[in-house]
C-alpha cells in the first residue's frame, strides 16, 4: 500500500473536498489505498470528473464549512 508523505499544496482542492481524510497519512476513497496522484495533491489538476486509475465515480465535492466560510466573508465585508 502507498501513502502520501506530503500534504496538499495550497493551490489543491484536497484540503477543502469532503472527502478528503487527513490522519496520519492523506486519504481519498477515490484513490485508497493507493495515494492521491500528486497532480491533485499539487492543485495542477483539477479532480471534478473521474480519472483513470481511481476506485470509483469519487470527484471533489465541497465541504460545507468552506461555504460558510465564505458567506461570513462576504456578510463581515459589506
Amino acid at each position: 500500500m502507498k501513502q502520501n508523505k506530503i500534504l496538499p499544496s495550497r493551490n489543491s482542492d484536497c484540503y477543502k473536498c469532503s472527502y478528503y481524510r487527513l490522519g496520519g497519512y492523506d486519504t481519498c476513497p477515490a484513490f485508497y489505498p493507493e495515494q492521491i496522484p500528486i497532480q491533485i495533491l499539487n492543485g495542477k489538476q483539477k479532480h471534478r470528473k473521474p480519472i483513470a486509475g481511481q476506485n470509483d465515480d469519487t470527484v471533489f465535492l465541497m465541504k460545507d464549512e468552506f461555504f460558510y466560510a465564505r458567506d461570513e466573508c462576504v456578510i463581515a465585508t459589506e
